[in-house]
């Protein structure tokens, strides 16, 4: 528009007149009076904008780091030079619009790059408004075509003059050095531990040489993961930063040299953020546990060093039982019971650093108030032991319990097993005598049996066999109808079916009622086993294989009841 006289104008050191608007840049002195000459041709007055449009411009310059004093420049050179194109310009009516143009053609981006909607779009490895900077630290194949930018190790930032934004761990214009690790402190010490926390320690990075004291101004990272679970340190980008980080800084964790693991949402965790000090203290970590540490030096703003790795184990702690017991139903005789051993319920800690070493068995006999006790010791990792206590008598009930033993200590006793021995077996033995009958030689065979008879109580298993002979075994609540008919004075026959083969026991056969045999009638001689030795004749049976007679060979008859 043209220039409008005001009363805020005055007079230039020529006498011209010069609007408000460049008193105040003239004031700021961004530019040389270059813009005043008389050859300057004057295209757009500055008379009239407003502080507000002023202010707004200086808002939207700061992101990219645009001083107040170029704001200025630019401005007076969208109001005077003849070599920018301004395609809208508002003045003070509202808004402020200003758009430039870089380029009207792809001969304006130096051969290096297109032409697009008023920009340079530059070719890989070059930068700059028109192209006309190469990137730093590029590199150049034989045919002289860039391949590399920023030594291999960051990206060229084109609008900034082809400077380096470098990857995390290397720095310099070029990105070409790579940062030092942390070491080790010399002793090797790098880790104190307890249970549930340990102190990670370090020194300061140092230099190819191993000069140190350069980096005194180093900051430091430390993750932490549980190397079971699987740990992969950083990597090399500025935008690699796991989840629990952000989780942790919510924490309030950036500025302590004390973490902690419990807020952990993924394999690595932060757990000291941003210290100076070469030392980490962290806490509330898991009994017995292997964790893997990566400390990463921070220099300036973001780069950050490679981690140095630390491993180490946290000390375990005395296992637990909640509600395991020892087993004792594998083993037990008349005399003996056999004891086994079972994991605790809680280790504390992982099975090859909380690993239990032994087991101290504990019994006593029901009713007793003080406990007997034998270790065993643990060859091999997760192994079960056993004790037997042997030398007992018939119906013996025993408690037993058991204590697990780790590098911590003992755990608390479990909870107690019981177990009984059984009663002795009842065998009845006859030498029988062929030919004979009951009021001749085996009469006395005749009153033991009867007297085998009464004896029987509970049976969970009956045979019939010879010397040499397995014989027939029946077992489980059949064997106990057979026993309970034998043990009667004068039982009615019963007949049941056993493991495939039918038993009958009772009935009256030549008067004699206490009859076993392996057969649906006790009064039927072709059975494969008979025992009547009451029955007043000959015909008192067989037990041998195959032979199915009542007057059997002389030989001697064996009836086993297992209670």
């Amino acid at each position: 528009q043209p220039e409008r006289r005001s009363s805020g104008t005055r007079l230039s050191d020529r006498g011209k007149p010069v609007s408000a608007a460049h008193a105040l840049f003239n004031f700021l002195r961004p530019v040389s009076k270059f813009y005043l000459r008389r050859r300057t041709t004057r295209r757009y007055s500055l008379q009239g904008l407003r502080n507000s449009d002023f202010f707004y411009i200086t808002a939207m310059s700061i992101p990219a780091r645009v001083l107040i004093g170029t704001v200025a420049l630019c401005l007076v050179a969208i109001a005077y030079s003849s070599q920018v194109a301004v395609s809208a310009f508002t003045d003070g009516q509202g808004s402020v619009t200003l758009k430039s143009r870089e380029c009207a053609s792809d001969s304006q981006c130096n051969g290096r790059g297109t032409c697009v909607d008023g920009s340079c779009s530059c070719s890989f490895g070059y930068a700059g408004y028109n192209c006309e900077k190469t990137c730093r630290g590029a590199a150049t194949n034989a045919t002289g075509h860039i391949t590399q930018v920023c030594s291999g190790h960051g990206t060229c930032l084109s609008r900034v003059g082809g400077r380096c934004k470098c990857d995390t761990g290397y720095w310099r214009t070029d990105c070409s050095y790579k940062l030092p690790v942390p070491t080790t402190p010399p002793s090797g010490q790098n880790a104190t531990t307890t249970a549930n926390s340990t102190v990670i320690e370090w020194e300061e990075p140092a230099n190819a040489d191993g000069r140190t004291g350069e980096y005194t101004g180093a900051t430091y990272d430390v993750y932490s993961c549980e190397t079971a679970a699987g740990c992969t340190a950083l990597s090399q980008s500025v935008t690699d930063t796991p989840a629990s980080v952000s989780a942790l800084s919510r924490q309030r964790l950036s500025t302590s040299a004390e973490g902690t693991a419990s807020q952990s949402t993924a394999n690595l965790v932060l757990v000291c953020s941003n210290v100076a000090q070469t030392s980490c203290a962290v806490q509330n970590l898991k009994s017995g546990v292997r964790y893997t540490f990566f400390v990463y030096a921070k220099f300036r703003k973001s780069e950050r060093s490679d981690p140095l790795q630390v491993q180490m184990n946290t000390d375990p702690v005395a296992p637990t039982y909640t509600t395991s017991k020892p087993i004792v139903d594998e083993s037990i005789t008349a005399s003996s019971i056999l004891a086994r051993s079972v994991a605790p319920d809680i280790l504390g800690g992982e099975s090859d650093i909380a690993a239990v070493t032994s087991y101290t068995f504990q019994w006593r006999t029901q009713g007793s108030q003080s406990w007997n006790e034998d270790t065993v010791a643990v060859s091999t990792p997760g192994q079960s032991v056993t004790k037997q206590v042997s030398g007992l008598s018939q119906g013996t009930t025993l408690e037993f319990r058991l204590i697990a033993h780790n590098s911590a200590g003992a755990s608390n006793a479990s909870l107690i097993s019981t177990a009984t021995t059984t009663s002795a077996s009842l065998v009845w033995t006859a030498a029988m005598t062929a030919g004979s009958i009951s009021t001749g030689s085996n009469q006395a065979n005749c009153n033991s049996w009867t007297s085998f008879r009464q004896s029987i109580t509970t049976c969970s298993s009956i045979t019939i066999r010879s010397p040499g002979y397995a014989g027939q075994t029946c077992s489980g609540s059949q064997a106990q109808t057979l026993c309970n008919t034998l043990r009667q004075a004068s039982p009615s026959q019963v007949t049941v079916t056993c493991n495939g083969v039918q038993w009958s026991a009772g009935g009256s056969c030549g008067g004699e009622r206490g009859n076993l045999v392996t057969g649906s009638s006790v009064c039927t001689c072709r059975t494969e086993l008979n025992i009547r030795p009451c029955i007043g004749n000959s015909n008192w049976g067989t037990a041998l294989p195959n032979d199915n007679s009542c007057s059997a060979q002389s030989h001697t008859m064996e009836v086993v009841v297992v209670p």
